[in-house]
């Protein structure tokens, strides 16, 4: 299933089972709970290794890329709303 989603996404595995990589994302993909929630999946399914990039995030922080990280569960924050840090 985790491989389905990282198809999906644009992605691939970058180490057997150790780490995957999803290309070509955009900030409306992070604000999404969809994606958030299957980043999350592909996150556990590849040992805790998810490297996104694309050329629309660029602008981002690395701090909101952490942000990020901490939300990608439910893409929501601790207290059940958007994160503040990406753009809707």
């Amino acid at each position: 299933m985790s491989q389905t989603m990282l198809s999906q996404w644009n992605g691939r595995p970058l180490n057997g089972t150790f780490g995957a990589l999803i290309e070509n994302a955009n900030p409306k993909q992070l604000a999404a709970p969809v994606f958030g929630a299957e980043a999350y999946q592909i996150w556990t399914a590849f040992n805790g290794l998810l490297i996104v990039r694309g050329s629309d995030l660029v602008f981002l922080t690395p701090e909101s890329l952490l942000r990020w990280g901490g939300n990608i569960r439910h893409g929501r924050s601790k207290h059940g709303k958007r994160s503040r840090f990406l753009p809707s």
